[in-house]
């Protein structure tokens, strides 16, 4: 589905038009430093994409698909924006502002609850702030206590079961969390890989204790404190925190009704991609 936004933040939504589904795509290109096999993945489950035109030409545009959380321990779909992006010609023209603005109406019309996304930095809060997103809390770690040095191996697709169930069991903890079924984490893995990142597994006597991805950083890790080099091997220190991340600034989420979260407690929304 196409929506082509108007002036005013309200749309149209149109059939699926490949010329300008593939000119937002290549703008998602020009912004964001992914590979292509990532592209393809993440594009294949958009449900989505929100555009500005100009001179038959877009400049600006959103996406969004849909991801599993558990809010209150209610299980729930709601949508997922990324990707938001706009040509530098036409910045500083509210374009941005556009495609959002319909993006949002659009998706509140299908009955979703809220939406959320992750701001590329944390100086992008104050931007979709004017939308009416929120950024939550990041809860407090519980330190746990440094056990016995374990050693990890690279995992891959085949190791999508036990990655859920870690993850799943980790994110229970919250009021508010993401979930992934089986299929969802395999697309995750897929994504770890298809942008040249590593899946690895921390072991205890041949039992899958946690894992984590790294590309670089370490852009996502359960079970993990501390990763370091002893001579040639990577070595891991387990703990009892939740979750953890060096790359994802924080979530911002809007609800959609309006309704406040009454449980009082932190909410953590993790891994937005």
């Amino acid at each position: 589905m196409i929506i082509i936004t108007k002036e005013d933040g309200s749309y149209k939504s149109v059939s699926l038009n490949n010329k300008y589904v593939n000119q937002a795509i290549d703008l998602y290109k020009q912004t964001f430093n992914d590979s292509e096999s990532f592209i393809k993945i993440i594009m294949e489950k958009v449900k989505a994409v929100s555009i500005d035109i100009v001179d038959k030409q877009v400049v600006s545009c959103a996406f969004y698909r849909e991801k599993h959380i558990l809010e209150n321990k209610k299980k729930m779909k709601i949508p997922f924006i990324f990707g938001v992006a706009t040509n530098p010609n036409y910045r500083h023209q509210q374009r941005a502002h556009k495609v959002i603005n319909g993006l949002l109406n659009y998706i509140k019309e299908k009955g979703y609850e809220m939406a959320f996304l992750a701001p590329a930095n944390k100086g992008l809060y104050a931007f979709y702030s004017q939308f009416g997103f929120e950024k939550y809390s990041f809860f407090e770690y519980k330190n746990g206590r440094i056990e016995d040095k374990y050693v990890v191996r690279q995992g891959s697709v085949e190791d999508a079961e036990i990655i859920m169930k870690l993850f799943n069991k980790n994110a229970r903890k919250l009021i508010n969390c993401q979930i992934r079924n089986k299929a969802e984490t395999e697309i995750k893995l897929k994504e770890v890989e298809a942008d040249g990142g590593k899946i690895m597994l921390a072991l205890n006597n041949k039992k899958v204790i946690g894992y984590y991805f790294e590309d670089g950083d370490i852009i996502e890790s359960i079970g993990i404190d501390w990763i370091y080099e002893e001579e040639g091997k990577t070595i891991v220190i387990p703990t009892n925190k939740y979750m953890e991340t060096s790359k994802c600034p924080g979530i911002v989420v809007k609800n959609l009704n309006t309704a406040k979260d009454k449980t009082g407690k932190d909410a953590y929304f993790y891994d937005m991609w």
